[in-house]
């Protein structure tokens, strides 16, 4: 379920205006009104801001929480010391190549619109959730 396309995509700040303008438009009209807004505030052109909202959709549409969920646990017997920085930067290394979206949110350097942050809370809670009952045996692989 991973797309051979989510490792290249490297999130910048026209990725975070594009999740900005998708949060809670009410219309098609209200949208184009948002990302032309968002290319005149970033000096970019509509066409660049059209190919950053088509990666992003593409990129926060592909998220593998399972495969996540299978690497931290890996993780966790590979690092037993889970207050380790070791520990911490693998987790984020495997969330980053598994979940675009989560992935935006730590390379962007800027927090994503409430709407956004919150889907991305609730896949680290399911990643975390999936990876310790795999860890536990409760969950067959």
């Amino acid at each position: 379920m991973t797309n051979s396309k989510q490792p290249h995509f490297k999130p910048n700040n026209r990725h975070v205006a594009v999740l900005d303008a998708l949060s809670d438009y009410k219309s098609s009209e209200e949208l184009v009104e948002r990302l032309q807004a968002e290319a005149v505030s970033l000096s970019v052109s509509e066409e660049e801001l059209v190919s950053a909202y088509i990666e992003t959709i593409e990129a926060v549409s592909d998220n593998d929480v399972e495969g996540a969920a299978i690497g931290i646990a890996a993780i966790g017997l590979t690092y037993p010391d889970h207050d380790s920085d070791e520990y911490f930067d693998a987790c984020i290394r495997i969330m980053n190549l598994r979940c675009p979206l989560l992935r935006l949110e730590t390379e962007s350097g800027s927090s994503l619109a409430a709407g956004w942050q919150a889907m991305a809370e609730e896949m680290m809670g399911m990643i975390y959730d999936g990876a310790e009952r795999i860890a536990a045996g409760t969950v067959a692989v």
